[in-house]
């Protein structure tokens, strides 16, 4: 099990909160857990070296509806070797250090997995999203907010002057190994690959949530046009282009599962060619993005065919 490194006196809140709401006993929750009363002894009178596993202060949480206690790091079970660099960072934690809440596995996280796959980037400490800033001038305001609403922190956005380039940033270390923990790794996503995490891939609903997050970075709706005859011809298309081939897949493979005929072509996008389809597409997988929607509502007879 992980286990968490919290500010000091921060874990052992938590636990105490745990026994008054929940009204159990020490013994009792040592039972509820499947655990010694030790553990939870030493848990509530931690001092910097008895660190509760991350998975049990989540379930914890979420049963008893109590907020995840602010969380410095996560280490994995081995991480004794470098247990004296954290304790070194524990007395040093009296000074402002940059906290995030660790939310639960949901629909909301899927999607924000999404985005930062799709137009996203990952450093040894910041987590930056970059997008159109006419474009997607709007979905910026929801990305920020669904990083506010996940993860309880602030985010920086970054205007480049020579470009229409705008960059949401999430800045701290600690963030970083938050984002591994759920299965989105540092580095350059296009050289390792990068591939949807396996809790995202088991359920079809946190699939979805995070197509959806793909398809509004990564993806787009557009009317291509013809003439025949001297009459005009147009029709929807729907678009995801990516470099990491485990991302096309996945979106492949999500479409097809929720009913649709996608296409790969060229080993870099994923199509949906007909009207209907990509009408069933923003019916059943949405988009928070608006930039999604700027053909729909010129595009002939439309609202009269939103229901299948």
């Amino acid at each position: 099990m992980s286990r968490i490194i919290c500010p000091p006196g921060e874990q052992r809140r938590f636990i105490l909160e745990v026994l008054k709401k929940s009204g159990l006993t020490v013994v009792s929750l040592a039972k509820y857990l499947h655990t010694g009363k030790t553990n939870i002894h030493h848990w509530k009178n931690s001092n910097g070296k008895n660190h509760a596993p991350y998975e049990i202060i989540s379930k914890l949480a979420n049963e008893f509806h109590i907020s995840m206690p602010a969380i410095l790091d996560i280490k994995d079970e081995n991480w004794g070797r470098r247990k004296g660099a954290v304790l070194g960072l524990l007395k040093w934690s009296h000074k402002r250090v940059n906290t995030f809440y660790v939310p639960q596995k949901n629909t909301l996280l899927a999607e924000f997995c999404g985005i930062v796959l799709g137009d996203g980037g990952v450093t040894n400490s910041q987590c930056q999203i970059s997008l159109n800033s006419e474009a997607d001038l709007a979905y910026i305001t929801n990305v920020n907010n669904m990083i506010k609403t996940l993860f309880h922190c602030k985010v920086g956005n970054y205007k480049d002057k020579r470009s229409k380039v705008i960059t949401t940033t999430i800045t701290g270390v600690r963030f970083i190994i938050l984002l591994k923990k759920f299965g989105i790794f540092r580095g350059d996503k296009v050289r390792r690959q990068a591939d949807v995490p396996e809790w995202i891939k088991k359920s079809l609903t946190f699939s979805t949530a995070c197509l959806r997050g793909l398809m509004d970075t990564d993806g787009g709706i557009f009317v291509h046009s013809y003439i025949v005859n001297g009459k005009r011809y147009s029709y929807l298309n729907l678009s995801f282009k990516n470099a990491s081939m485990p991302l096309i897949i996945f979106v492949r493979n999500t479409l097809k599962t929720l009913g649709f005929h996608p296409k790969i072509q060229d080993e870099r996008n994923v199509w949906l060619y007909t009207k209907k389809e990509v009408l069933q597409y923003i019916f059943l997988v949405g988009s928070t993005n608006p930039r999604l929607y700027k053909h729909l509502g010129i595009y002939p007879g439309l609202h009269d065919k939103m229901h299948f």
